[in-house]
C-alpha cells in the first residue's frame, strides 16, 4: 500500500492500521498548529494588518492548545 505522509512524499505503508496512521496525522496537525501559532504571535503590527488581524486576534490566536483548530 502506498499512502502520503505527513509531509506530503509518498511512502510505502505495508499493512499498517489506519488507526495508527488516524492518531499520527492528528498528533502531527496538532504540532503543525502550534507552530503556526507562535509564529503568528511574533509577527510585527504591520504584517497582521497586512493579514487583516491585530495584535489581540494574534494573541488570541497565539493562546489555543494545539489541539484546538
Amino acid at each position: 500500500m502506498i499512502r502520503l505522509n505527513w509531509m506530503g512524499s509518498i511512502i510505502t505503508i505495508p499493512r499498517l492500521n489506519l488507526s495508527l496512521i488516524a492518531a499520527i496525522d492528528t498528533v502531527m496537525a496538532a504540532i503543525e498548529r502550534t507552530q503556526q501559532r507562535r509564529a503568528l504571535a511574533c509577527l510585527d503590527d504591520r504584517l497582521l494588518a497586512d493579514i487583516g488581524l491585530n495584535r489581540n486576534d494574534a494573541l488570541r490566536e497565539a493562546d489555543k492548545p494545539g489541539w484546538h483548530p
